[in-house]
């Protein structure tokens, strides 16, 4: 079940097609889009035409030329068709594409717009919630809008951010998961013993990380080299002396810790037991992670 998009121009070749994606982030092949920080997804197909003399006659004119299809899965959180439109837009404007946009609330014929894409986009993912809703199990957990959104932003832009905050202190990917006590959203980074972190205010937890503590029992183990976690509240870590929050060119974040050596307490936080994260949350993919207000509407 996906929202399909069909794009076609005289200046159309499976080469020229190749050549627009060549130079473009986050594309595994030419057309296949899959940003590993943001884990959206989506993909554009080329096609030759169908210009047979038993083509279907009712197809629309542009399926008898070079065109291209573009699918992006629905049931997924808003933020996927978010990322999608700036490449759909890019694509549209590199080859003045003609468009034909079969959804319901979708462009029809054109012309095309950013707006018209979210429109059908929205539109056709909440059927998808209307048509899935019954399948959330435990490998899926729901979030409020503005929690996904943020999430997704913070993602999509770290790289910009860690170059505005320089090489001193790590931006690190935000992770969704589910709380296996009462099945609520949990959003979190890791935080390396030893390593200055910024958590943005959105956050729910951290999930600290150390080696293992060395001991006579871990020098003839096989899982000396692993690493030991352990999940704390955003709140908890906050509290620790030497972890601050601050204004900072990529919003308010806590410094966790804000200087080094780090204090008493943060050196204390990761000592005691370290249960791992399997014990209290199930991280997931993005794309399991669905928004509250279409739950609420078609769940």
């Amino acid at each position: 079940m996906s929202y399909d998009l069909y794009l076609a121009s005289p200046g159309l070749t499976e080469a020229a097609f190749d050549r627009h994606f060549s130079g473009r982030p986050h594309y595994e092949a030419p057309g296949s889009y899959a940003n590993d920080d943001t884990g959206v997804y989506f993909s554009f197909d080329f096609a030759e035409g169908d210009v047979e003399d038993d083509a279907d006659p009712e197809a629309p004119d542009l399926f008898r030329h070079p065109h291209v299809a573009f699918s992006l899965n629905y049931f997924r959180p808003h933020a996927f068709g978010l990322e999608a439109v700036a490449e759909v837009s890019a694509f549209v404007a590199a080859f003045d594409c003609a468009v034909h946009d079969p959804q319901v609330n979708g462009m029809d014929d054109g012309p095309y717009s950013d707006e018209a894409f979210l429109r059908g986009w929205n539109t056709g993912n909440a059927f998808g919630y209307r048509a899935l809703s019954d399948k959330l199990g435990d490998d899926l957990v729901v979030a409020d809008d503005d929690l996904i959104e943020q999430v997704w932003r913070w993602n999509f832009d770290r790289h910009v951010a860690q170059a505005k905050m320089g090489n001193a202190l790590f931006v690190l990917r935000l992770t969704c998961a589910r709380h296996l006590g009462d099945g609520s959203p949990i959003v979190y980074a890791t935080w390396t013993e030893g390593v200055m972190t910024a958590l943005p205010e959105y956050a729910t937890h951290a999930v600290l990380v150390r080696r293992p503590r060395r001991s006579l029992f871990s020098l003839f183990s096989s899982k000396r080299d692993q690493i030991e976690t352990k999940l704390v509240s955003i709140a908890e870590v906050a509290a620790l002396e030497g972890c601050t929050w601050c204004a900072t060119p990529i919003g308010r974040v806590l410094l966790a810790p804000a200087q080094v050596p780090p204090s008493r307490a943060v050196r204390a936080a990761f000592e005691g037991g370290f249960p791992g994260l399997g014990k209290y949350a199930k991280p997931l993919p993005f794309d399991h992670v669905l928004n509250a207000s279409l739950i609420a509407s078609h769940g």
